[in-house]
């Protein structure tokens, strides 16, 4: 937070003892780190995949606007990151004595994979001034990885990754500028698009009847009957009917509850070799799971108990998407070297480890 000396609130002076030659002095006092800075107050934003997520923002009021015409405009508030600590709280009481608080500790001892370590051990290498506060630090456990890019190679996403979403205000700028790509759009909502269109029986006539085949891709979690509900809700009209057609071509007219299983975590058999053999084709490259738009046997192998996931080793134009129409191509140079990356990956993956 930045703010001009005169924007703090007058200096108290307080009354010193007196100076050897008996002149008394005055002593400032500054204000207090957990004192509000005026015309702002300290506001959390909560998570939403991890409830217990409290991003700090501070929210500043901003002055009317006095047009030309002399006409006054009311300005909203505007939140920006509030840096300032546990002490730009006014309702927090801790002393610099015990430390600052342990935002993270419950996070990370949720998810399993560590152990405290005896720093008074002497097999112990670890040093920390957590101990003379009454915390033990804590270590990964045997075969254990837990930085946040290892969490999210395994396609999770940790308190400390919404944490930071929110305070990079990615929630409301970025939303827009993903939302712009069709790709990234499929995949941070549930989609419906109108495949085929038809109506009418003759060029000269006024059609009785029309039909519109609706393709909805559905994120997990919902079930087509909610999205069956949700477009009678949009179209609003009593004289359109919307019916469920599954995959042999049958039409109902309410569609199964059942939702579409949570994606399931590749293991380490599936992911080493597939980092070793992208990074010996392409350098650098990182291998983060994600979640693909496009529909496969995966959906009845996952329902039957057998963990699936698909891998792409052609790279693809993303300026020249074709995929599933008439004209679909690749590059010949990404043709051949998707080949041999399935050769040396599929070796890979059936070789002892």
């Amino acid at each position: 937070m930045i703010a001009t000396k005169d924007s703090f609130e007058p200096a108290r002076v307080a009354q010193a003892p007196r100076l050897s030659d008996g002149a008394p002095r005055a002593v400032e006092s500054s204000p207090h780190s957990s004192e509000q800075l005026p015309k702002s107050k300290r506001v959390y934003v909560e998570g939403k995949l991890h409830p217990g997520v409290r991003v700090p923002m501070r929210e500043i009021e901003l002055t009317p606007t006095r047009s030309y015409t002399g006409a006054i405009e009311q300005n909203d508030p505007v939140r920006v990151y509030d840096c300032a600590g546990p002490w730009g709280d006014p309702d927090f009481k801790g002393t610099v004595e015990e430390g600052l608080p342990a935002l993270r500790a419950r996070w990370i001892r949720a998810r399993g994979d560590v152990e405290e370590c005896d720093v008074h051990s002497p097999q112990s290498t670890v040093h920390s001034p957590q101990s003379t506060i009454g915390r033990k630090p804590l270590r990964a456990k045997s075969g254990k990885v837990v930085t946040q890019l290892a969490y999210a190679r395994r396609g999770i996403i940790t308190p400390e990754m919404e944490f930071i979403a929110i305070r990079e205000n990615m929630r409301v700028a970025q939303a827009p500028r993903l939302s712009a790509d069709a790709r990234f759009n499929s995949t941070m909502r549930t989609t419906c698009v109108a495949t085929r269109l038809s109506a009418g029986h003759a060029n000269n006539a006024l059609p009785q009847l029309a039909q519109a085949n609706v393709n909805c891709r559905i994120l997990p979690g919902h079930s087509a009957e909610e999205i069956r509900q949700e477009l009678v809700r949009i179209l609003a009209d009593p004289k359109i009917v919307v019916r469920y057609v599954d995959d042999a071509g049958n039409v109902y007219d309410r569609t199964p509850e059942k939702k579409a299983l949570p994606p399931i975590s590749p293991p380490a058999g599936i992911l080493k070799p597939l980092a070793r053999i992208a990074d010996e084709m392409w350098s650098g490259v990182p291998v983060i799971p994600g979640m693909e738009t496009g529909a496969s046997d995966s959906i009845y192998t996952i329902a039957a108990g057998l963990p699936s996931y698909g891998i792409n080793g052609v790279a693809i134009d993303q300026d020249d998407v074709r995929a599933h129409g008439k004209d679909e191509r690749v590059r010949v140079g990404s043709y051949y070297d998707g080949a041999e990356f399935y050769y040396r990956y599929l070796k890979a993956l059936t070789s002892p480890q």
